[in-house]
């Protein structure tokens, strides 16, 4: 058996920490927004590889969510930086959050459970969000909207007002998920 450090997933996370490490060092803005597509596109692979090699673990769960969490905080404040736009902070502190919410509720635990599956059960926006199609389809709308201010802000203007659904979904998708946390960690609290 393959040592999970070595699971073709994994590895997938390696190259996605070097291309964040990359997107500090270079400085032109449109190989910054490569690395991060490349990045971001990454992340909608390794799950489904990892599911159909038979090569999910604890380790690799946790470390994609970290990964996905650093990446799009990134995202959003580099993107708040060029636009002078507070609210990309305020998105970027919002998909923090959520994501530390979820990793010390779901990934804190010795046993795997899956974050997306679990909170994706009930709820007003998140069903749709965690569907098979909704999560890939508000990611990217919402990732274009954010490189469209980095690469090229009067580009792709006829798309901009799908793009902006999909980002605004995703943030209240991401709100909705982080009162859910919340709520699960005083029921957990009070258990105690």
């Amino acid at each position: 058996m393959t040592n999970e450090w070595f699971y073709i997933p994994n590895i997938i996370g390696y190259i996605r920490v070097v291309l964040l490490a990359l997107f500090f060092i270079i400085e032109d803005p449109l190989s910054k927004v490569i690395l991060m597509s490349i990045n971001l596109v990454l992340d909608v692979f390794d799950g489904k590889i990892a599911r159909k090699l038979n090569q999910t673990s604890l380790f690799g769960a946790r470390f994609d969510l970290i990964i996905d969490m650093v990446s799009l905080v990134l995202l959003s404040f580099y993107v708040a930086a060029l636009s002078k736009n507070f609210l990309f902070v305020l998105c970027g502190i919002n998909d923090g959050i959520s994501y530390a919410l979820s990793i010390l509720i779901f990934y804190g635990k010795k046993q795997q459970m899956n974050h997306k599956s679990e909170i994706g059960k009930k709820g007003l926006l998140l069903p749709i969000y965690y569907s098979a199609w909704g999560l890939a389809l508000s990611n990217v709308l919402h990732d274009a909207y954010l490189l469209k201010f980095v690469y090229w802000p009067a580009a792709l203007g006829f798309v901009v007002p799908i793009c902006l659904g999909g980002y605004l979904f995703r943030q209240l998708c991401v709100a909705e998920q982080t009162v859910r946390l919340l709520r699960k960690i005083r029921a957990m609290q009070s258990s105690l």
